[in-house]
């Protein structure tokens, strides 16, 4: 073959261009005459073609979308595809004048009906909105694309009970994730141990895959972007006052300092403090301690109780970190779901970041960590990508735990006590004025001569004691604490005449 082939020439590029097609592909727009230049030179050294060419790549759906008609703009969540989909769309609606961007409300589709076909993926259903929606019945479109292609809109169709058109928004890709937080991680001078960096889940035994986690991946396996800000300091250990401990309202009062993201707003910031005591005791691990002004900004770890670097306390840090910023993400425990407005179902077996590895039902600690996968459940995984706007950004909704749940059955009288164990509640006083705080006092005794193992939380700040009070009017409620202690395992045994008080 001389040096210069046309023929050759043409034929190469051909043949590239045949690799990214299959045979009725060749036959229908026209390469025949492809076929008869390999016929005529099948004595040139060309290598085969490899069969059968592998279908394109195709780039998932789900991800977060953002539209703007008049004057409105549309956050759009579509949850369908990628990891852990959840068939859901929701979205947020936002009123747009000039430079100022003011929040209307939100919707969910919880069960849409999903079209795929090999060029488009549509999803349609009525959704739940916080507003009167005079078009409740939202369809989505978009289109596929492979990954060598910029991912397509979505048309977001809103139409009416009766089938009219409404509103239609066409709304750009902008992130695979459904939500995006920025972190701003302060550490305070006497913490000596290091930060939570990353632990390997194969470490240690548990469930689900081994992979190294990092509090922002963890959340990012949610669905989740967490951005690390770059306002983290060191706080000098003065501010917690003369005890080297830290309070809530200290806590507060440096988040107001100390947070460069503060804002008495509603917005996507959290701030997670690293102190080393609090003055509850080294039982105290986290707490979501923000109940002033915004709400859920603010939380904390200490590492009195978290410390080391061993794989058991870099898994509890792990853990309690993800926990305590579950709480800001308006979370509740595993076992209080019931506790929310509305309430939703308790799930105390769930092996999820929001249960006690210490109080898991099915086996306690070692059961827990035996089969964790490192994870949110599906209830919680909801709430992080679909819940409605107010119910999770901080500095809107409060945290959702009533002061007083109606539970009635909690006033049952026993039948039996078995325990070895009695716990008496006193006052200091009989009469109380109307509003006037009452302070209880909890007593916790061995009545069984071998004496028993108990926990040494009684303060009902731990949720680990239920506070049953009755109303004049015969209504039976739960006081439920507004913030809650976030405790470790510390059995003691307590001896016949022995007694532990809160």
């Amino acid at each position: 073959m001389s040096q210069h082939d046309p023929t050759a020439e043409a034929l190469s590029g051909s043949i590239g261009e045949l690799t990214e097609m299959t045979v009725e592909d060749v036959a229908s727009q026209g390469y025949l005459e492809v076929a008869d230049a390999i016929e005529q030179t099948s004595h040139l050294p060309i290598s085969p073609i490899p069969g059968p060419i592998p279908a394109p790549i195709m780039r998932p759906v789900s991800g977060r979308y953002r539209g703007t008609l008049a004057g409105l703009q549309l956050e759009l969540r579509v949850d369908v595809d990628r990891v852990r989909p959840l068939t859901k769309v929701s979205g947020d609606l936002f009123s747009v004048s000039g430079g100022t961007v003011t929040y209307f409300g939100s919707f969910i589709v919880h069960a849409p009906v999903i079209t795929s076909t090999a060029t488009q993926v549509v999803c349609k259903g009525t959704g739940q909105f916080t507003f009167a929606a005079g078009a409740p019945v939202l369809q989505v479109t978009i289109q596929r694309r492979t990954i060598f292609q910029p991912q397509a809109p979505a048309l977001a169709q809103f139409f009416t009970t009766g089938g009219l058109p409404a509103a239609l928004y066409s709304c750009a890709f902008e992130s695979a994730k459904f939500r995006t937080v920025r972190l701003e991680t302060d550490r305070v001078s006497d913490v000596a141990t290091p930060v939570f960096d990353t632990y390997n889940t194969g470490t240690l035994p548990s469930g689900g895959p081994a992979r190294n986690l990092t509090v922002m991946s963890a959340f990012g396996e949610a669905g989740i972007e967490m951005i690390p800000t770059a306002g983290s300091n060191t706080i000098n250990i003065a501010a917690a006052g003369g005890g080297a401990t830290w309070s809530n309202a200290e806590m507060h009062a440096s988040m107001q300092t100390h947070f460069s993201l503060f804002q008495n707003t509603p917005q996507w910031n959290f701030w997670l403090l690293v102190a080393q005591k609090h003055d509850f005791g080294a039982g105290l691990l986290g707490i979501m301690f923000d109940q002033l002004g915004p709400q859920r900004q603010g939380c904390a770890v200490f590492h009195q109780g978290l410390g080391g670097t061993t794989p058991q306390a870099l898994r509890l840090q792990l853990q309690t970190y993800v926990h305590e910023l579950g709480h800001s993400f308006n979370l509740l425990h595993s076992w209080q779901k019931s506790l929310a407005t509305p309430p939703g179902v308790n799930r105390p077996n769930s092996l999820s970041w929001m249960n006690y590895p210490w109080g898991y039902p099915l086996g306690g600690e070692p059961a827990f960590w035996a089969s964790f996968p490192f994870q949110f459940d599906d209830g919680e995984l909801i709430h992080l990508r679909h819940a409605y706007r107010n119910n999770i950004i901080t500095g809107a909704s409060p945290f959702a735990i009533g002061s007083g749940m109606e539970r009635p059955e909690l006033m049952n009288d026993p039948i039996a006590n078995n325990t070895g164990l009695r716990l008496d509640i006193s006052t200091a006083n009989t009469n109380f004025a109307l509003g006037e705080p009452v302070v209880l006092t909890l007593k916790l005794q061995a009545t069984d001569q071998c004496g028993k193992q108990v926990h040494p939380y009684l303060h009902p700040n731990t949720s680990l004691v239920t506070i049953a009070i009755a109303k004049p009017d015969g209504k039976i409620v739960a006081y439920e604490p507004p913030i809650e202690h976030l405790v470790g395992p510390a059995d003691q045994t307590i001896k016949l005449g022995e007694s532990i008080e809160a």
